[in-house]
């Protein structure tokens, strides 16, 4: 079986992430804005994708290509250091000067400080989630996954705008990482960011790009991040590059997020299958085997039998979802994310078989136990981070 990798979303660390360049950048299109002559080391760096300190035509945003000729004063094909401050400088007399970039997104935020626009700590929920956690979860931990489809071209509300990027994998990207500063402040543990495989998409409502994993200490945390200065400008970003998402928020019971198996063949890689839930109460066999057993005893027995449990695999995070919690368009019960350490023996274990304890056998089980499941298989753009060491709760 031939089993082909998404590419809309490249390895994120080829982006620079965290840099302080794609704040700039960032914020500078929230704001409909250039940033300020002072800020142009940054938006070279930023835009210099073959690192020979210039900006050449196709490196350059929508804005300055438009000007392109007439801001490459020496005519050499690229937009120097000196040439792309001139620019700024004309663009900030012409504005009256003032501050951009990241200087003015902190700035307009009445609660913030220069700890990347992290507002103070919130003493009553502003957000209609933060709302939901603090009436039915307290200040305990959670977990949001957030399911991602990407567009199939950029769509900027300011097309124009400096700091804008030309593919949906890298606006999404820059919108990671213009919040990555105040997520840390924060507390925020970004876990996981996947890629989804093309096979993971045969199921309706399963057809996504991305997945990523956050850990949240407390509501407190969310509403830090959704009242900072930067969101605008992370947001501009995701806007752009988002067509479509699905977000679950989940209490979690298991976090394994603190190591990585990788398999002993370099053309292999692991991978991860996160997922969705919505389990019965009472299981649903088509032939009527297991008469009174319970959604979740039959999902075990799809976990615990034949080959699956012969292979090598390990539960990442095992979380509940309550009913208060859930999306509108949702009953999700539970996730799980298991990460395999190698795709080929995923891809074997999947092939059909007349073996009774095969796995297109044992899957019987989980067509009884769920009611719904989304189960992208997935593959990781960067390492996993860890909230610490494996908990049960």
């Amino acid at each position: 079986m031939k089993m082909t990798i998404t590419r809309k979303f490249v390895a994120i660390s080829q982006f620079g992430f965290f840099s302080m360049a794609a704040m700039l950048a960032s914020a500078a299109v929230a704001q409909q804005q250039a940033p300020s002559p002072e800020q142009a080391p940054m938006v070279l760096s930023t835009l210099d994708a073959d690192g020979d300190v210039k900006i050449s035509e196709s490196e350059a945003t929508s804005g300055l290509k438009q000007n392109f000729v007439s801001i490459d004063r020496n005519g050499d094909g690229g937009i120097d250091l000196e040439e792309l401050t001139t620019m700024l400088e004309a663009l900030a007399s012409r504005r009256g000067g003032g501050p951009a970039g990241v200087a003015a997104a902190v700035a307009s935020t009445p609660a913030s400080d220069t700890n990347g626009g992290a507002a103070a700590e919130p003493d009553a929920p502003r957000t209609e989630l933060g709302a939901r956690l603090v009436e039915h979860h307290g200040d305990e931990a959670f977990i949001r996954l957030e399911d991602v489809k990407l567009r199939e071209s950029v769509a900027y509300s300011n097309a124009a705008a400096l700091g804008a990027l030309k593919t949906p994998a890298g606006a999404f990207q820059a919108y990671l990482s213009t919040l990555a500063a105040v997520e840390e402040e924060a507390g925020v543990k970004t876990l996981l960011v996947n890629s989804v495989l093309q096979r993971g998409r045969a199921r309706p409502n399963c057809d996504w790009d991305i997945v990523v994993v956050k850990h949240y200490p407390s509501w407190r945390a969310w509403e830090i991040v959704e009242s900072s200065g930067l969101r605008e400008a992370a947001h501009a970003h995701r806007d752009a590059a988002v067509s479509n998402d699905h977000v679950v928020v989940a209490v979690p019971r298991i976090l394994n997020a603190t190591r990585q198996s990788r398999p002993d063949d370099p053309t292999d890689t692991m991978v991860y299958i996160m997922n969705h839930l919505e389990l019965r109460e009472q299981a649903q066999y088509a032939d009527g085997s297991y008469p009174g057993s319970t959604g979740i005893e039959a999902y075990r027995r799809y976990q615990g039998g034949g080959s699956l449990a012969d292979t090598s695999r390990d539960l990442i995070i095992i979380a509940e979802v309550p009913a208060a919690l859930n999306a509108a368009d949702a009953n999700w019960t539970s996730i799980n994310i298991v990460r395999y350490p190698s795709l080929r023996e995923v891809v074997e274990l999947l092939q059909p078989s007349d073996d009774p304890d095969s796995w297109s056998n044992l899957s019987k089980h989980k067509e009884a136990a769920i009611t719904r499941h989304c189960g992208p298989m997935t593959v990781p753009t960067l390492p996993e981070s860890s909230v610490g060491a494996v908990w049960n709760k």
